[in-house]
């Protein structure tokens, strides 16, 4: 890739988990409007927002900015009716959580993908709250059927570190008698907690891992919100810069929060050239701007257990950093990555190694032995999953011959813009011809 400015300033678009929660705690206002100021306009959240448009949430749009007025869910007159999450996990997993408080019943449904995702996690622990619960297809998957209403608390360990589990209980549990308390076997993101500070809903923070609600007894004052950048999607630009020598990246008004920061800590650890600068607070959550440079010696790193929690979706693209690293980098416990919206897992090890990268499969995960070049000249297969669609297109930018990426309009899910700012950094051959001409 030949950078184009140096350094280049980019724009990160919305933090998507931040924003989903942003538009999903509106329900718990009372006929007032909410602002959500740059949020996340991609796919997943649009649908968050066409789900709670047709609950009776009224809204204006403009680029960059949201109005939201929304009844109070208790509040709310709502007949049965089918809820479609698309390929939002977020969307199906928290709105299930909010809508538990009705004892009108909800049909939940997907795509192919989501329908394809493991939900005993969350159906489990609500039926022990008092919903009535039945899978319409295959166990354990969507579509499902669910009817709330007389909830009780629950004190409940998730066996899998689920931010999104432990979000739609807590979510729960603010309709129910008594405390809910969610606890998870290793540290989330945290959007949820600092979002229920911001707004001053009571909760008791027993450790990182550990967090209790009890009944809400009123509806919330309505809030304006500023969303700070998603280190998500940033991950994908931090990875070119550490990996192409004499790229200069200044990324601005990111979020760190802590439960997600396995990019920035896998960085720091093979000493990739970047700096987290102007660190400051902005409703609970930890924002800050990264610096980051190209040409240094990175070196391997290891991700199992005890982290991977903080950056599951960065898997991919982490994966592709440690492809470039002098030695021998692992993943391991990398089991949940075989139900996102594709089998992750094979399908990094089947794309690293078509495109020459030295990968290993283990059951759980895979090693990576380092080179200094990917030969690439390769078809990169996606099975429409937006994370491998951008981790292909970066690898394509930095390997001796182009590599085909199958489908990149998938990457709309999480990020629209991500071609623009990719063309803005700089250009390479396989990126101009393989996507632009």
């Amino acid at each position: 890739m030949t950078p184009l400015n140096n350094p280049c300033y980019i724009k990160i678009p919305g933090d998507k988990s931040i924003t989903h929660r942003a538009l999903l705690l509106s329900l718990l206002t009372n006929q007032e409007n909410c602002i959500i100021e740059n949020y996340a306009n991609s796919l997943d959240c649009q649908t968050t927002l066409n789900c709670l448009n047709q609950l009776g949430v009224k809204f204006k749009q403009t680029p960059n900015k949201l109005i939201i007025n929304s009844p109070f869910v208790r509040y709310m007159q709502i007949a049965s009716m089918t809820i479609d999450a698309q390929n939002s996990g977020t969307t199906l997993r928290l709105l299930t959580g909010l809508l538990a408080w009705h004892d009108t019943q909800f049909i939940f449904q997907g795509d192919n993908s989501l329908n394809k995702r493991p939900m005993h996690r969350l159906c489990e622990p609500l039926k022990l709250m008092g919903c009535d619960f039945e899978y319409l297809d295959q166990s354990g998957y969507p579509p499902f059927k669910i009817k709330g209403g007389n909830l009780k608390g629950i004190k409940y360990q998730i066996d899998v570190a689920s931010a999104q589990v432990q979000s739609a209980l807590l979510l729960a549990g603010l309709n129910a008698r008594g405390h809910t308390i969610v606890s998870v076997p290793n540290l989330v993101r945290t959007h949820t907690s600092k979002m229920f500070q911001a707004l001053n809903i009571y909760q008791r923070n027993f450790n990182s891992q550990i967090c209790g609600v009890k009944y809400l007894e009123k509806p919330i004052m309505p809030y304006n919100m500023s969303v700070p950048g998603d280190l998500s999607s940033a991950a994908y630009f931090l990875v070119l810069a550490a990996i192409t020598p004499g790229l200069h990246l200044i990324l601005n008004n990111i979020n760190i929060n802590p439960g997600r920061t396995l990019i920035t800590n896998a960085l720091i650890k093979m000493e990739a050239n970047i700096k987290l600068i102007n660190h400051k607070i902005i409703n609970f959550e930890e924002v800050c701007d990264i610096e980051i440079k190209g040409g240094a010696r990175l070196k391997p790193f290891n991700i199992d257990y005890k982290n991977i929690a903080t950056g599951i979706d960065e898997i991919a693209i982490i994966a592709l950093l440690m492809a470039m690293a002098d030695g021998i980098s692992y993943v391991k416990d990398a089991n949940e990555l075989m139900y996102k919206e594709s089998n992750r897992l094979a399908l990094i090890i089947k794309n690293f190694k078509n495109c020459g990268i030295n990968i290993n499969a283990y059951p759980d995960g895979f090693s990576i032995k380092g080179s200094p070049q990917i030969l690439g000249d390769s078809l990169w297969e996606t099975h429409n999953d937006h994370r491998l669609a951008m981790t292909g297109l970066i690898a394509s930018c930095i390997s001796k011959r182009p590599i085909k990426v199958d489908n990149i309009k998938c990457i709309d899910i999480s990020y629209p813009q991500f071609l623009m700012t990719l063309k803005q950094v700089g250009n390479t051959y396989s990126f101009d011809n393989e996507i632009f001409d």
